[in-house]
């Protein structure tokens, strides 16, 4: 029987994306595209963070199980190692970069007993003091009017239990917002500092998949799948997105506004005033997804390939990398120039968005609204 060429072509390409890791399938040829740096590690308690300006990257262990861990310090730009301190064995380590672009570290010696410390160092230097507690995580609003920050609803509480938005040059209260003890988490503000969204479900509805019964909503006064609060007005936006209850706002987009968000099934991006659906990524299996800091690209595991995702031009970019199980954790520098893939075996690969995104193409899976 003979073999159609179409068949020939699909065979090749097979066995390119099986024996070519770092290849991205594109039409009817395989692209090879190579990461800018590659930082082998051994294990999987590697972390990571760009510094808030991006001008810095830093890696540590979260786990100090040899003499070689370390807190190490990358120039962006060049990806050059400027920085490198050796870390004591024997604790567990995290650390934040922080709006002014320094580093807080803490470090626990690994024992139930072990109390927690915490230092302030500078980037890139890696140079500091110990400081008394953690600073607060609060988020600031874009124009730098407002800060969020958790706060307790009573002396008794213990942990935040309602979130606070106070004015950042005179602290003033502006609203303090129980949200009913939900499992909420603020997802930030809109570019133009007019939004904030809360992401969370109510934990007496977590058991249903889709939208809870009338009676329950009724009865233990169940939330939307989000919440926007219209910072101008000071009052809650009631949005016109109907749906799963289990959506959580990844990021809002450039123009203030749509917002991408995450549903049990699929990644969404919807016009949160008139409630339509502009573009979907409907595949099952999306996991790990991140958006980069204009809310243009999404970039998520599927299955056992890393996928860079043009929601506005319905492109997207597939590629094999980090051996057979493929990425699992993504992180977009500030702004969309750079992303950063980690492995299950804790590497890190450093990749060029403007190569991916040349290898674009239309794939399946993907849909536009009609009006668009």
């Amino acid at each position: 029987m003979p073999i159609a060429i179409r068949d020939i072509t699909a065979f090749v390409l097979a066995l390119s994306a099986m024996y070519l890791p770092n290849s991205i399938l594109a039409g009817d040829s395989v692209h090879q595209v190579r990461p800018v740096l590659s930082l082998p590690h051994g294990h999987d308690s590697f972390r990571f963070a760009f510094a808030a300006d991006g001008e810095f990257f830093v890696t540590w262990d979260a786990v100090t199980r040899s003499a070689d861990a370390s807190i190490a310090v990358w120039r962006a730009s060049d990806w050059c190692l400027v920085t490198r301190k050796n870390l004591r064995k024997g604790l567990w380590v995290d650390a934040k970069t922080q709006s002014d672009s320094s580093l807080v570290v803490s470090t626990q010696v690994r024992h139930p007993s072990g109390k927690r410390r915490y230092y302030r160092l500078s980037l890139p230097e890696l140079e500091g003091v110990g400081i008394e507690r953690e600073p607060r995580s609060d988020i600031m609003s874009p124009d730098g009017r407002i800060r969020v920050s958790r706060a307790r609803t009573s002396a008794g509480d213990e942990s935040p239990t309602a979130i606070e938005l106070r004015t950042a040059r005179s602290n003033k209260l502006v609203l303090k917002f129980e949200p009913y003890r939900l499992h909420t988490s603020v997802s930030g503000f809109s570019p133009d500092s007019r939004y904030l969204a809360f992401s969370g479900t109510n934990h007496r509805a977590r058991r249903y998949k889709d939208v809870p019964p009338p009676e329950v909503l009724a009865e233990q006064k169940v939330e939307p799948p989000f919440r926007l609060w219209d910072v101008v007005a000071n009052r809650e936006f009631r949005h016109a997105v109907r749906g799963s209850w289990r959506w959580t706002i990844l990021r809002f987009t450039s123009d203030s506004k749509k917002v991408v968000v995450r549903t049990s099934e699929e990644i969404l991006v919807t016009d949160f005033r008139t409630g339509e659906i502009v573009a979907r990524h409907g595949v099952q299996g999306v996991q790990w997804p991140q958006v980069s800091g204009d809310g243009s690209l999404v970039a998520f595991h599927e299955d056992n390939q890393a996928v860079l995702w043009d929601h506005a031009e319905t492109h997207h970019s597939i590629w094999k990398c980090h051996d057979a199980d493929g990425p699992r954790t993504f992180l977009f520098a500030p702004g969309r120039e750079t992303l950063v893939t980690k492995g299950f075996d804790g590497t890190l690969l450093i990749w060029r968005v403007e190569e991916l995104l040349l290898l674009a193409t239309p794939q399946h899976g993907l849909m536009r609204s009609a009006s668009e």
